[in-house]
């Protein structure tokens, strides 16, 4: 199982996808962000800075004492 797991496995080194689909495109079709204020993977303000400004008609809702974890 450790060779399964830490070595790799047959297919190692793993092939990227081609560099056309590794970059994100703007997106022009209505869409809603859903953002926890507790959020620690993803911060509402990483989302706002990094994901909004790709959604033209985006808005950005953040949720009051949520994240994406029971926990908190």
């Amino acid at each position: 199982m450790s060779l399964l797991l830490f070595a790799g496995g047959p297919s190692w080194p793993a092939t990227t996808v081609a560099d056309e689909l590794r970059h994100l495109r703007t997106c022009e079709v209505e869409s809603l962000l859903v953002s926890g204020a507790l959020d620690i993977s993803t911060p509402p303000q990483t989302a706002r800075q990094e994901a909004l400004p790709l959604l033209t008609r985006g808005e950005q809702v953040v949720v009051p004492n949520a994240s994406h974890v029971d926990d908190l």
